[in-house]
């Protein structure tokens, strides 16, 4: 007896085209890298960040509810946001907390956000872990009107390699997920606009190797994502769903939760579900740690790309969140070093964040300066900035703005004093998070105005004339 062709491929392909799918990716945006492992099963996906969030985040995308699912299991709460409520009528708020109004009193109408989708397969084929994967582009660009509650457009470029691992995930998460990060920053919960689609979403496939290529008001931002590991597995149906126990909340400040409770260990990390069921697979024992280096020198030398002659580099520290609020460290971080990038000079993250050890981490990855930001405040609206002392720049806040005080260092690698040290105020409308990412704006350009006058000091005050002297009498 002959078997079909179709079932001699899945069988080649060691159970792939029906076994559930655990695969590792590592991604990588302006230097700084992160895991994440990414499990499939039929409709299903479910991604687990590696210090995306600092606080155990996961994402669960659902083909067959046509919703993403976002989880915190250190505060458990988690957000849903539906992938096909973005019609007429529906506000990018709403549709971000599950089709509710976030705001109260009825929504003031805005304009048309137009979505246009571009989807490109450019027929080659490659072998990857064993598949077929197809080389695929897609962009994806917003275009606001000129009544549009959403001001700003953006446009989104990927080109990867992708294949199919289950037959019933149709939908294309990860545009999803761009999308709805796209009419977010910016947006009034007030204010409703109208979403028009173009072109529709196609779904190339689960991405082996893609590099995504943001573009916002001229500037450049790209992200490039690859699998590192991919294995079957026979995977708990648990995982892909809503946590028993779980709270459900409307906006991604509310995930945050508690900070006092989680100080006091109010809150868990783990959820408690097993990964594998029975009949699966037994997992390899992970590999032993490698010893850790005896030097900071050891340990970074070799993290950062060669420093191109005639560019400036900057060590980006970890941000300090003196708030009390939780807030994504991680994120703000690449946000800064976004805002110091399309300043013509070379962000580069450091994992020290005290001063010496930072310094010398700068010296060793070729740093010129080493920039220090501490998140020292957060205001609600309605309450009265904080007092800024001395040389200030300053975001004017509105009344119904959320604001952020700053604190910044700047410090020349050759020496530990700092060039400049200030405060400044970020604001915005929507989130405290935003009034924050609005403040990276100003400390960008006060360390490029800092840097330049290092560069082009002030010509000396010519010295004076020498007196003559008298002629000597005869």
């Amino acid at each position: 007896m002959r078997l079909p062709k179709i079932v001699l491929v899945c069988l080649m392909l060691v159970g792939l085209c029906s076994a559930d799918s655990k695969i590792k990716t590592r991604r990588t945006m302006m230097g700084q890298a992160m895991e994440s492992t990414v499990y499939v099963k039929g409709a299903r996906e479910r991604r687990e960040d590696t210090g995306m969030m600092g606080m155990g985040s996961t994402t669960i995308v659902q083909c067959d509810q046509k919703r993403i699912i976002t989880i915190n299991t250190c505060t458990k709460t988690y957000m849903v946001t539906p992938m096909d409520e973005m019609g007429p009528g529906m506000s990018p708020a709403a549709a971000m907390a599950g089709g509710e109004q976030a705001d109260r009193g009825a929504p003031q109408k805005g304009g048309v956000l137009t979505i246009v989708n571009e989807y490109s397969d450019t027929k080659e084929r490659q072998k990857m872990f064993g598949l077929e994967a197809r080389h695929i582009r897609t962009t994806m660009s917003m275009e606001p009107s000129p009544d549009a509650c959403q001001k700003q457009g953006m446009k989104m470029e990927k080109d990867g390699w992708y294949v199919s691992l289950s037959p019933q995930f149709t939908c294309d998460a990860g545009t999803h997920r761009y999308a709805g990060g796209m009419v977010g920053r910016g947006a009034r919960p007030s204010c409703r606009d109208t979403i028009r689609m173009k072109g529709g979403m196609s779904n190339p496939g689960f991405p082996l190797k893609e590099t995504i290529t943001f573009m916002a008001e001229g500037r450049p931002f790209t992200m490039t994502e690859e699998v590192t590991e991919l294995s079957t597995a026979n995977l708990n149906p648990a995982l892909f769903d809503i946590p028993a126990g779980y709270r459900q909340v409307n906006d991604p400040q509310a995930m945050m939760g508690d900070p006092r409770a989680m100080a006091s260990g109010g809150g868990s990390c783990s959820q408690g579900i097993p990964i594998e069921v029975a009949g699966a697979p037994a997992e390899p024992a992970p590999a032993a740690a490698p010893a850790a280096p005896t030097t900071l020198k050891a340990a970074v030398v070799t993290a950062a790309p060669p420093k191109a002659s005639g560019v400036l580099r900057v060590g980006v520290v970890k941000i300090a969140d003196k708030t009390g609020q939780y807030l994504p460290v991680f994120n703000l971080r690449l946000d800064l070093m976004y805002e110091i990038q399309i300043r013509k000079m070379e962000p580069i993250p450091l994992d020290a964040q005290e001063l010496k050890e930072a310094i010398e981490e700068g010296k060793a990855k070729d740093c010129d300066y080493v920039l220090f930001t501490e998140a020292a405040a957060l205001g609600d609206p309605g309450q009265p900035a904080p007092a800024i002392p001395g040389r200030v720049i300053k975001t004017a806040a509105g009344p119904d703005d959320y604001h952020a005080k700053l604190d910044i260092q700047l410090f020349r690698t050759i020496r530990p004093l700092p060039e400049l040290k200030t405060s400044l105020l970020g604001a915005a409308p929507v989130r405290a998070v935003d009034a924050v990412m609005n403040g990276f704006e100003h400390e960008a350009d006060a360390v490029r105005e800092q840097i330049d006058k290092d560069l082009h000091p002030q010509k000396a005050v010519p010295a004076k004339a020498p007196v003559k002297k008298a002629p000597a009498k005869k």
